[in-house]
C-alpha cells in the first residue's frame, strides 16, 4: 500500500493525504479513492475505520483483493454515514455474505459489486434510493431478476456476464420503472421475450444485448421497436443466423442515436426506413454480409451521421467519395477499406468534412496526389491513405494544417520528394508511417518538432545523409524502423537518451564503424535490434547482453570479428539471434540454453486505444507488437519476412558462415522452443550432439560445410516437424539413419561430401564389416592427423634433453671419444 502520509498525528491535515479529497467550504472529508493499492494477498477490512468521516459521500474500494470484513466490523458500521452515496466493492473477493451487511446504507444511490464472488440467487433490501447497481461478472441464477423488484428507483442495472441463461423476458422488470439503462450482455441467453404491445420500461434509453446466443436475428428487431425512447443500442457480436434486416422495429425508434449492430450475420440491403432515424450520430456496421449500393441508400439521409464504419461487408461503395459528403457533421469515418475505391480523392474533401477526425480509405485504388484541403480538416486526428497508388509529394498545407494529428499513415503509395518541406506544424504527431514509397533526400531537421512522436517508419525508400542526432531528444520515441535506405556514417550517441525505445532497426544500410560502447544500454524496453546488412565492424559489444527485454537480436551480414560474447546468454527473453555472415571466430557459447529458446517466455502486446471525447467508441489506432516489427530470417534455405503472430512464434539461432571453432555443446541440444538451426560454414569439429534429438520443434537444422565426425545420431528421425536437414561437406561417417518419417524426403545432397556414409539414399551400400573397418581405418588416419601440439613440445623437449645428457655422460666416462670430439670442435673451429 501507498498511503504514508496517512498518518493520526494532530499536525497531519487529511485533506492534504493521497486519494482524499475535502469540501472546499467545509473542509470536511467527502471522498476517499482507494482502488487498486496493489495488495497482493487476500485482504479482510475494518470498515470502522471510515466511521470519523461523518461528510462522507464516496467511498471507492475497488480492485484491492478484498476478501471479507473483520468480524463485527463489517459494512453496517457505515451505516451512520448518513451521506454516503456512493459505494465501489467492485474487483475484489467479496462472496454473498457482504449483501446482509449492505441493508442499513439507506443512503446509497450508487452501489457496484462487479466482479467479486457473488453467486446463486441474493437478496438485497432496504436500499430504496439505490438508482444505481452494477452486478455485473458475477455468477448468479435466474432468481436475480425477482430480487431487484424493490429496487423502484433504480435508473441503471448492469447484469453483464452473469451467468444468466435461457429465456429473458422483460416482464420480470415492469417494476423498474424509472429504469433508462440495461445491460444484459455476454449471457447465455437464447431466447429474448418481449410481449406484443408491450408498454413497460418506456423510460429505458440505453440497452446493450450484445454478445447473447439469440440466433433468430429478425425477432430481436422485431421487439426492439417496444422501447420507444432508447438512444444507444448494442447488438453487436451475436452472430444471428443469415437474418434480414428488417423495416420493423428498429425503425420505430425515431429518438436513436447510437446504434452497433456489428460482427453478426445480416444479409441483404439496409432498410430505406433508416432514413427516418434523423437523430443517429453513430451507426456500425461492420463485419456483416449487407450489400446494396450506398450512393442509393438510406445512409445518404442520415446528415446527423458522426461516427460511420461500414468496413467487411459486400455493399457497392462509389467509386469517389463525393456521396459521403453530405455528412458535414462527420467527425469519424472509419473505415472503408478494401472496397477497391479508385479515382482522385476529390479535391475539396477537406472543405466540405472539415470536422473529420478519423478517416481510414486504406487498400484501395486511389491514384492522383493527395489533395491539399486536408489542411483545412483542424480536428483530425487519424488519417490512413496506406496501400493506394497516390503520387507526388507530402502538401505543406497538411503538414501545417493538421496541427492535431496523431497519426499520419501514407505507407506503399508511389509518393516522391523530400519527406516534407522545411515548414511543419505536426506537434502532436505520434506515429509517421512513410515506408514503401519513392522519397529522397535527408531526414530533415523539421521533424525534431514532433516532440510526441512515437513511432518512425521510412522504410524502403531513397533516404539518404547521416542518422540525425536530434533523434535521441524525442523522448517518447519507441519505434525507429529505417530499413532498406541509403544512411550512412555511425549511430548516434545521443540514442543513449531514448529510455523508451523498443524496436530499432536500421538494416540494409550504409551504417558503418563499431557499435557505440553502450549505445543503448539503457534502452531497457528495447525488444528488437536489427542491424544487419551494414558495415559495422569490431567486437560484438558486452552491453548488449544488459538488454534484459531484448527478444530478437539481428546483426547479420556485416563485418563483425572476435567471439560470440558469453554475455548474450543473459538475454532470458531471447527468441531469435542471428549473428550468421560475419567473421566471428572460438567457440559456440554453451550457455544459450538459458535464454527463451529453451523456456517458454509470455509475450505482451502494446496496443495504444484511442477514446473520442463523445466516449462514442474505442479504436486500436496503433499497432500491435508484432504489426510494428517485420524482420527478416532464413529458415529452411530461404529468406523469409516475418511479422505479426508468425513472428511472436519464431525462435531461431543462425551463426553460419563464420569461423567458428570447437565442438557443437551438447546443451545445445536443450533449445527445446528453437525451429530453425544454422551452424552451416564453419570449422566445427566433434561429433552431433546426440541432444538433438530433443529438439522437437525444430523445422530447419543445417550443419552443413563443418569438419564434424562420428555418426549422425540415429534418434533425429524423431524430429516430426524437421523439413530441412543438411549435413553435407563434414567428415561423417557410418549409416545414414533409417529413411522413415521425415528423413524419407531428404535427397543425397544433403549428405554429399562425406565419403564414409553408406546408405540410402546415397548410393554407397554399407557393409556391415567394411563399413566397421573403414570407420576404424578412418578414425586411425584422423588420430594420426589430430596431433596433440602441447604434448608434442613436451615430449620433443624431454627427449631432447635425455640425449643432450647421453652424449655427456658418454664422453665423461670414455677418455679416448673425449678426446676425439674435442679434436673435432677444434678442427671445426679452425676451417
Amino acid at each position: 500500500m501507498y498511503l504514508q502520509d496517512w498518518v493520526d498525528e494532530s499536525y497531519s491535515d487529511c485533506c492534504q493525504w493521497q486519494s482524499v479529497l475535502c469540501n472546499a467550504t467545509t473542509s470536511r472529508v467527502i471522498a476517499i479513492d482507494l482502488l487498486s493499492l496493489n495488495i497482493a494477498s487476500a485482504l479482510y477490512l475494518n470498515f470502522s475505520l471510515f466511521t470519523p468521516f461523518q461528510q462522507l459521500e464516496s467511498l471507492d474500494l475497488s480492485g484491492n483483493n478484498i476478501a471479507g470484513c473483520v468480524e463485527n466490523e463489517g459494512l453496517e458500521k457505515l451505516s451512520g454515514l448518513s451521506n454516503l452515496k456512493f459505494l465501489d466493492l467492485s474487483h475484489n473477493s467479496f462472496n454473498n455474505s457482504v449483501l446482509s451487511s449492505l441493508a442499513g446504507l439507506s443512503s446509497l444511490k450508487n452501489l457496484s459489486l462487479a466482479y467479486n464472488r457473488l453467486e446463486g440467487s441474493i437478496n438485497i433490501e432496504g436500499m430504496t434510493m439505490l438508482e444505481s447497481l452494477d452486478l455485473s461478472g458475477n455468477k448468479f441464477n435466474r432468481s436475480i431478476l425477482s430480487s431487484l423488484t424493490a429496487l423502484s428507483s433504480l435508473r441503471k442495472l448492469n447484469l453483464m456476464a452473469t451467468g444468466f441463461k435461457g429465456t429473458f423476458d422483460v416482464q420480470e422488470l415492469d417494476s423498474l420503472s424509472n429504469l433508462e439503462e440495461l445491460d444484459m450482455s455476454d449471457n447465455e441467453i437464447d431466447n429474448l421475450v418481449v410481449p406484443k404491445d408491450y408498454r413497460g420500461l418506456r423510460k429505458l434509453r440505453f440497452l446493450d444485448l450484445s454478445g447473447l446466443r439469440i440466433r433468430d436475428g429478425s425477432k430481436v428487431l422485431h421487439s426492439i421497436g417496444s422501447f420507444p425512447s432508447l438512444k444507444t443500442l448494442y447488438l453487436k457480436s451475436n452472430n444471428f443466423a443469415k437474418t434480414v434486416t428488417t423495416t420493423q422495429g428498429l425503425c420505430e425508434l425515431v429518438h436513436l442515436q447510437d446504434l452497433y449492430i456489428d460482427r453478426n450475420d445480416f444479409i441483404g440491403s439496409l432498410p430505406w426506413c433508416l432514413a427516418n432515424l434523423t437523430s443517429l450520430r453513430v451507426l456500425h456496421v461492420p463485419d456483416n454480409q449487407l450489400t446494396g449500393n450506398l450512393s442509393s441508400s438510406p445512409l445518404m439521409h442520415l446528415t446527423s451521421i458522426e461516427v460511420l464504419l461500414l468496413s467487411n461487408n459486400h455493399f457497392q461503395i462509389p467509386i469517389s467519395l463525393e456521396p459521403f459528403f453530405n455528412y458535414s457533421k462527420l467527425k469519424i469515418f472509419h473505415d472503408i477499406s478494401y472496397n477497391k475505391l479508385q479515382g482522385h480523392i476529390p479535391v475539396e474533401i477537406g472543405k466540405v468534412l472539415p470536422n473529420l477526425g478519423f478517416l481510414t480509405i486504406s487498400f484501395n485504388a486511389f491514384n492522383g496526389s493527395i489533395p491539399s484541403s486536408f489542411g483545412d480538416m483542424n480536428s483530425l486526428i487519424y488519417l490512413d491513405l496506406s496501400n493506394n497508388q497516390l503520387t507526388g509529394e507530402i502538401p505543406e498545407h497538411l503538414a501545417m494544417g493538421c496541427f492535431n494529428l496523431e497519426y499520419l499513415l501514407l505507407s506503399n503509395n508511389s509518393l516522391q520528394g523530400q519527406l516534407f518541406s522545411k515548414k511543419i506544424n505536426l506537434t502532436k504527431l505520434k506515429r509517421l508511417n512513410l515506408d514503401g514509397n519513392h522519397f529522397i533526400g535527408d531526414i530533415p531537421e523539421s521533424l525534431s518538432n514532433c516532440s510526441s512522436l512515437q513511432g518512425l517508419y521510412i522504410s524502403d525508400n531513397d533516404i539518404t545523409g547521416s542518422i540525425p542526432t536530434w533523434m535521441g531528444n524525442i523522448s517518447f520515441l519507441d519505434a525507429i524502423i529505417m530499413p532498406d535506405n541509403h544512411l550512412e556514417g555511425p549511430i548516434p550517441s545521443e540514442f543513449c537518451q531514448l529510455d523508451y525505445l523498443e524496436i530499432l532497426d536500421l538494416s540494409k544500410n550504409n551504417i558503418a564503424g563499431r557499435p557505440l560502447n553502450g549505445a543503448f544500454s539503457k534502452c531497457s524496453y528495447l525488444l528488437t535490434l536489427d542491424l544487419c546488412n551494414n558495415r559495422l565492424n569490431g567486437n560484438i559489444p558486452n552491453w548488449m547482453g544488459r538488454l534484459s527485454q531484448l527478444r530478437y537480436l539481428i546483426l547479420a551480414n556485416n563485418n563483425f570479428e572476435g567471439e560470440v560474447p558469453l554475455r548474450l546468454c543473459q538475454l532470458q527473453k531471447l527468441r531469435l539471434l542471428d549473428l550468421s555472415h560475419n567473421n566471428l571466430s572460438g567457440q559456440i557459447p554453451p550457455c544459450l540454453d538459458n535464454t527463451s529458446l529453451h523456456h517458454e517466455e509470455g509475450y505482451y502486446d502494446l496496443i495504444p486505444t484511442y477514446r473520442n471525447e463523445y466516449d462514442i467508441v474505442s479504436y486500436n489506432v496503433g499497432p500491435s507488437m508484432g504489426e510494428k516489427e517485420t524482420i527478416d530470417f532464413t529458415t529452411k534455405e530461404r529468406s523469409y519476412t516475418y511479422k505479426g503472430q508468425p513472428l511472436e512464434s519464431i525462435h531461431g539461432l543462425d551463426l553460419s558462415c563464420n569461423k567458428l571453432i570447437g565442438e557443437i555443446p551438447s546443451r545445445i541440444g536443450e533449445l527445446i522452443r528453437i525451429h530453425t538451426l544454422n551452424f552451416s560454414r564453419n570449422n566445427l569439429t566433434g561429433t552431433i550432439p546426440v541432444t538433438f534429438s530433443n529438439l522437437r520443434q525444430v523445422e530447419s537444422l543445417d550443419l552443413s560445410y563443418n569438419n564434424l565426425t562420428g555418426k549422425i545420431p540415429p534418434r533425429l528421425i524423431e524430429l516430426n516437424a524437421l523439413a530441412v536437414f543438411s549435413v553435407a561437406h563434414n567428415n561423417l561417417s557410418g549409416k545414414i539413419p533409417e529413411r522413415i518419417a521425415q528423413f524419407a524426403t531428404f535427397d543425397e545432397d544433403r549428405y554429399e561430401g562425406n565419403p564414409f556414409l553408406c546408405g540410402p539414399p546415397l548410393p554407397k551400400i554399407c557393409n556391415e564389416n567394411r563399413s566397421s573397418s573403414e570407420a576404424s581405418t578412418h578414425d586411425d588416419e584422423e588420430d594420426d592427423n589430430l596431433i596433440d601440439m602441447d604434448s608434442f613440445y613436451i615430449t620433443f623437449t624431454v627427449s631432447s634433453v635425455i640425449v643432450i645428457l647421453g652424449i655427456i655422460g658418454v664422453l665423461w666416462v670414455n677418455p679416448y671419444w673425449r678426446h676425439r670430439w674435442f679434436y673435432l670442435v677444434e678442427i671445426l673451429i679452425t676451417s
